[in-house]
């Protein structure tokens, strides 16, 4: 599905009423509270800075209208730090619904459940019509560090032939299953490989979790450069 800059959007924070905060006299909230758990949940831990980022200022743009946001997402993407052409549009889509799926937003507007899926075009027959070699997938199946649902990750990996190699997605596969080990992941948190490649995470930055000081003073300074 594609979207125009001027798609009305709806985002709103889950658990709202923790991250409240009202000075006396005041309805509009001036500051949220981040608590010290934050640096050790798990979901913030596996985050990558630009979902990271993203769920901070959206918190931010929630004390606008007690707990939600809504506008066009060309408007909303600006904010994000996203840019507004459709590859920025397309990204910011991306990371939405990677909170949502975390549990940490509520997006309306938005198909947040397919915002992955390459968009159809000419250039993009069906899945039957593409070919594609067996032995590209047996590279990316055995780099990746979580094997299940193989046939559904053909099915998604086909897809994803698209628009990028099967070398690119075998060298991602391997960069991922190395960051899976750096950071001692059990398999059971670790994305199947048909998300995965659904998701188009072979795009994504991986970065060491952060620790409990940088996590804190991270937010701190996304908070300081939001309001300026």
């Amino acid at each position: 599905m594609s979207y125009s800059d001027e798609t009305k959007v709806t985002v709103t924070a889950v658990n709202w009423d923790k991250h409240q905060h009202y000075q006396k006299g005041q309805k509009r909230m001036v500051w949220l509270k981040l608590y010290a758990t934050t640096p050790t949940d798990y979901k913030i831990k596996t985050m990558n800075d630009r979902d990271f980022r993203t769920l901070m200022l959206v918190l931010c743009m929630c004390c606008e209208d007690i707990g939600s946001w809504s506008g066009e997402l060309g408007e909303l993407a600006d904010t994000l730090g996203f840019a507004t052409n459709p590859d920025g549009l397309r990204k910011c889509v991306k990371s939405l619904s990677t909170l949502a799926e975390k549990g940490r937003l509520h997006v309306e507007g938005l198909d947040v459940e397919n915002a992955q899926e390459p968009l159809k075009s000419a250039e993009n027959p069906p899945v039957s019509e593409i070919k594609v070699d067996d032995e590209g997938f047996d590279a990316f199946w055995e780099a990746y560090p979580k094997k299940c649902g193989k046939s559904k990750a053909f099915e998604k990996w086909v897809i994803a032939r698209r628009n990028v190699s099967h070398e690119t997605l075998t060298a991602k596969a391997k960069e991922y299953a190395k960051w899976c080990a750096k950071t001692e992941m059990e398999t059971r948190y670790m994305k199947n490989p048909a998300t995965w490649l659904h998701q188009g995470c072979w795009e994504d930055q991986l970065d060491s979790p952060m620790s409990s000081s940088k996590s804190l003073q991270s937010a701190a300074n996304v908070l300081k450069d939001f309001h300026g």
